[in-house]
């Protein structure tokens, strides 16, 4: 018996103790938020300094999940009704602001005139009207809440429509909303960049509706209940490839025209951060010229060629064919549907193709490499010009160095961006001789100084990562007598 309750005490001790710790850790968390030190927070909290660091270090982080479902014939049509509303109530929102967009500009012009003092008596009086309505102006156009929010459960949720009839959850259509206002938020920060939003075609190549929160995963029967739907025809059959720990934020139901249902899951993990690793081999480091070329792909420093993957040009004639097959059947007969599901289901080939060759390529990057330099490249820009052909587009290059970046920060690996106007193809990576007159035609080029015969793209990535390493931060425990620059901390004596 005593034995018993000497445990039993023991076990409520730990316990009270643990709540106590857990509950000072996040406080100190909140405390670190706010922006206080690190010495400041271990004065005000008291927690053994090995766990506060420990906790101090736990990050944030929102991962992506996409799994496949399959949804019965009868889940296939609600959610397709639920695309059909979400679609619906995006255009009558979007009908609306435009409405009071123009009715914005009018108000703004004449604020201009009565600046000028040009306007006549009953022009003025004209105007006063119109001011009165500028609050409506503003709420509408802000997405404020009681402007369309609550116009939208006033008019279709209490109303006999094809919303209410069929039962559609209120949230995919909120969330319709929130897009629309995030386009017009893009449209006025940025109108030379982005256009004014468009309606929403029934016929584009992907369909979604958002939820924020109602999803639940069970792994063993592969099986996913997703928020409304699920509520109304049960559980749906899913893919699911993966497991995760962690909290799901949002999720979205996604419908590509091959014919794929797909769930997007967005889930917050807690994580330690990664120190970033002290490089201690040359060799860990590496300079990535991006293949601009006809054949190469990208062209590391050690060597190492990657050459350009064709999957657009292997599938180019199937896919001509097809769509000809299309173009030759009636618009909106069945026949139609089923040819344009058949290039659908190409085109979705091709890309999963694409997405396959980056991930495995961007992932061995990061596994073998600790320290990446990559050329800073205007993506867009260079879409722009002539020499930008299909096959440089089917490239990806931008894809490419996103999923190398978080890649690398989610394994605590250096990624460098040297500056995009650096000569990297002109300078001679062994006497640092600049050849100013090289063109994009030359592949191959001798140095008037060193006489040294360079190829174009490994010479390019060498200079890439020379000057990465010159720009550099990180911290080197090495010594090398064949690096071009002194990357050696002269403060840390630990380093020489």
């Amino acid at each position: 018996m005593v034995l018993i309750f000497t445990s039993r005490l023991v076990g409520t001790i730990l316990r009270t103790t643990f709540v106590l710790r857990t509950s000072k850790i996040h406080k100190a968390i909140d405390l670190r938020n706010q922006g206080l030190k690190f010495k400041e927070i271990s004065e005000l909290v008291d927690v053994p300094k090995h766990l506060l660091t420990k906790e101090m270090n736990r990050v944030q982080i929102i991962k992506g999940f996409q799994y496949e479902i399959f949804p019965t014939k009868e889940q296939a049509e609600y959610i397709q009704k639920h695309f059909d509303a979400a679609r619906f109530v995006y255009n009558w929102g979007l009908r609306e602001k435009t409405k009071w967009y123009n009715y914005y500009k009018i108000v703004k012009q004449i604020e201009k005139l009565e600046k000028a003092g040009s306007l006549t008596l009953e022009e003025s009086l004209a105007a006063e009207k119109i001011k009165k309505d500028r609050t409506k102006i503003y709420k509408t156009l802000a997405g404020k809440k009681g402007s369309l929010s609550l116009r939208l459960t006033s008019e279709f949720k209490k109303s006999k429509n094809f919303i209410s009839d069929n039962k559609i959850g209120d949230k995919p259509l909120r969330y319709s909303l929130r897009h629309l206002d995030a386009s017009f938020d893009n449209f006025f920060r940025r109108p030379s960049r982005d256009t004014y939003p468009k309606f929403h075609s029934k016929y584009t190549f992907e369909k979604s509706i958002h939820f924020e929160e109602g999803f639940r995963l069970d792994f063993e029967n592969n099986k996913i209940t997703i928020p409304k739907i699920s509520g109304e025809y049960g559980p749906i059959k899913a893919n699911l490839h993966r497991t995760f720990e962690g909290r799901i934020v949002s999720g979205s139901v996604k419908y590509h025209s091959s014919g794929h249902y797909f769930v997007n899951l967005q889930v917050e993990t807690s994580a330690l951060k990664p120190p970033l690793k002290e490089i201690t081999d040359f060799k860990k480091i590496v300079g990535i010229d991006l293949g601009v070329g006809e054949d190469n792909y990208c062209v590391f420093s050690d060597g190492t060629i990657i050459t350009k993957p064709r999957h657009y040009e292997e599938n180019k004639n199937r896919l001509k064919i097809e769509q000809q097959k299309l173009s030759k059947k009636v618009k909106g007969s069945s026949n139609y549907n089923k040819q344009k599901q058949k290039v659908a289901k190409l085109q979705y080939k091709i890309s999963n193709q694409r997405k396959d060759f980056q991930h495995k390529l961007s992932a061995t990057i990061v596994k073998n490499f600790d320290m990446i330099c990559l050329e800073d490249l205007n993506v867009k820009d260079m879409k722009m010009s002539k020499n930008f052909n299909r096959h440089k587009n089917d490239a990806a290059l931008g894809e490419l160095v996103r999923q190398i970046m978080y890649k690398a920060e989610w394994n605590g690996k250096t990624v460098i961006k040297i500056g995009r106007y650096e000569p990297s193809s002109q300078l001679c990576s062994i006497c640092g001789y600049r050849h100013k007159e090289i063109t994009l035609k030359d592949r191959k080029w001798k140095c008037p100084v060193c006489e040294t015969v360079h190829d174009r793209d490994l010479n390019a990535a060498i200079n890439i990562r020379n000057i990465g390493i010159k720009n550099s931060t990180a911290k080197f425990i090495y010594h090398d007598e064949n690096v071009l620059f002194s990357v050696m901390d002269p403060s840390d004596t630990k380093s020489i």
